[in-house]
């Protein structure tokens, strides 16, 4: 579908809704805000029925009989935003980049944890909603997964940490490796985030920080933490001195470091952000026996589309399905994955790939979960279970 930009010399007093409720959605108001106008409300699933910016949020299916103008202020859902309002076919739909061109942070009002996201939305936004459509392969956001080891044992974990027998840690030197193949195959990466698992217990971050930090094809460098614990100094070292950034994941009572260590990176200028928010409870792991009509629309209306993660020396769309397949409980690692274990032979085939596998329609996957509109919306994150099987 055609996405139109969204032109203010060209609205008169229109209704407009905003779809996305995090820290793009909030700039996005604020922009208008600045210009006089007024949304009707915001739309996001796991937000209906609650307020953002005082607005309240509806459920994305009141768009198939809401008329008025829908303004998309997401970056990694965008692309499967824009296949939903396809299928139930919504048609005044636009993008904001020309409302946050030239824009710095300082132009808005945001929370001391946000900043981060401020920057990154400023950046990455134009590439989501323009970079499938240019010539140049640039990924806004590679997760990298190096450990299966983790301090907590969340229920609800989409990396299905807690599945993970004898827990381990992923050999950097192969993981170096991975990420070198997937370069020759892509332009740009504009982030690489590195998880796990928690990925400070893996005793060699040190060196893969300092070999992104050398890296021409990568960008930004964020490392996920669940703030259960305090950098050592040479990590620390080398994350002021690489300028990586850390994202701390706040789970209350079980973050019990987490003000320690912003203190210690504020304290070495270190880029330090905490983020809260809501899981979503994906329901036990089953083959749903959905039919391909289905599969595909469990996948467009799915918001982590998007979330592209090497595991393993395999890129996926989605953590749910890459850490099924590697724990051997489902095979679709033929039709949901990029291959990058080996070099690539002949590099433009393997760019050709990616483009594709960027454009699929499902993942296979799919068929072991039960997609956002049948699961529970803004679970509280972290619930613990006990440890029931030991290696």
């Amino acid at each position: 579908m055609e996405i139109r930009e969204f032109d203010i010399n060209g609205y008169s007093n229109e209704r407009i809704m905003i779809y996305g409720t995090t820290v793009g959605g909030k700039m996005i108001f604020q922009c208008l805000q600045k210009i006089g106008i007024k949304i009707e409300c915001f739309v996001d699933r796991r937000m209906a029925g609650k307020e953002f910016c005082g607005i309240q949020v509806k459920e994305p299916e009141i768009l198939k009989q809401e008329q008025g103008m829908l303004l998309i202020a997401v970056t990694r859902a965008f692309k499967s935003v824009c296949q939903f309002l396809e299928e139930i076919h919504f048609d005044r739909a636009y993008s904001c980049v020309n409302l946050i061109a030239g824009k710095q942070k300082e132009d808005f009002e945001y929370e001391e944890d946000e900043q981060v996201g401020v920057t990154d939305f400023l950046v990455k936004y134009p590439l989501y909603v323009n970079g499938f459509h240019k010539k140049k392969l640039v990924l806004p956001t590679l997760e990298v997964f190096i450990t299966e080891r983790c301090t907590l044992r969340c229920r609800d974990c989409s990396h299905l940490i807690k599945l993970y027998k004898c827990p381990k840690d992923y050999d950097i030197n192969a993981t170096i490796e991975y990420l070198q193949n997937c370069m020759e195959a892509v332009d740009y990466i504009e982030e690489i985030i590195i998880l796990g698992g928690e990925p400070l217990l893996h005793k060699e971050l040190v060196r893969l920080l300092e070999w992104c930090s050398g890296a021409d094809k990568i960008g930004d460098v964020t490392v996920i933490s669940n703030g259960t614990i305090i950098p050592g100094q040479e990590l620390l070292d080398v994350m002021e001195r690489t300028k990586t950034r850390l994202r701390l994941s706040d789970y209350g009572k079980l973050s019990t470091k987490i003000s320690e260590v912003k203190r210690i990176c504020e304290d070495r200028g270190i880029k330090c952000f905490v983020l809260r928010e809501l899981w979503t409870d994906m329901g036990p792991i089953h083959e749903h026996d959905y039919s391909s009509d289905e599969l595909k629309s469990i996948f467009t209306d799915c918001p982590f589309a998007y979330d592209l993660l090497l595991l393993n020396g395999k890129l996926c769309r989605c953590a749910h399905v890459a850490h099924l397949n590697n724990l051997s409980m489902i095979n679709s690692s033929a039709h949901d994955c990029v291959d990058f274990t080996g070099f690539p032979e002949n590099i433009e085939e393997k760019r050709s790939e990616v483009w594709q596998y960027m454009n699929i329609d499902y993942l296979e996957g799919c068929q072991y979960c039960n997609g956002i509109k049948n699961s529970i919306q803004g679970i509280e994150p972290g619930i613990q279970e006990s440890v029931s099987n030991k290696c």
